[in-house]
């Protein structure tokens, strides 16, 4: 199935993730999984570096975000995105839309735009990409989206999403 559409301000389409990035179901049902946007010179998926210090910042504050266990330390790499305008976040997750994932992607994105050095709530606030990839026990094929908008524009069309 391939999905095209706009809800409101953001657009959504299909989003077939790498395999060999995502988590199991087990470990994204414990925690939202952030996942490499990039690979380096030697082909080797990287992190982006602006978000190093995510997991940390979101437990100390109650959220639980975690990086995808690709079978060594994660590895980061000072990433330029698609440009100024767009910033990517790719995450994993289990289980329904509910309030600790939306609270948990306003976390990673709010912080991926203060690393950045943006305002949020001014008129100069990036344009996200947020890819989604949804594990679900049972399930062979995993789900994927890609939603691209403003921030609470991109928040408000996950939360209207009740099931992936």
């Amino acid at each position: 199935m391939v999905l095209s559409m706009s809800e409101g301000r953001t657009h959504i389409t299909d989003w077939e993730p790498p395999t060999d990035i995502l988590p199991t179901v087990e470990q994204a049902s414990q925690a939202i999984v952030m996942l490499p946007t990039s690979r380096d010179q030697h082909d080797r998926w990287m992190f982006d570096d602006e978000l190093v210090t995510l997991p940390k910042m979101a437990q100390r504050d109650g959220a639980r975000i975690e990086f995808a266990q690709l079978g060594e330390e994660p590895q980061f790499l000072t990433q330029h995105d698609m440009g100024p305008e767009i910033l990517m976040v790719a995450l994993a997750l289990a289980g329904p839309i509910n309030d600790w994932i939306i609270f948990g992607v306003q976390y990673a994105l709010d912080h991926k735009i203060k690393q950045r050095g943006y305002d949020q709530h001014s008129e100069n606030a990036p344009q996200i990409e947020l890819d989604i990839a949804h594990l679900k026990v049972g399930r062979t094929k995993v789900k994927g989206l890609k939603i691209k908008g403003f921030k609470e524009d991109v928040i408000d069309t996950l939360r209207s999403l009740e099931d992936l």
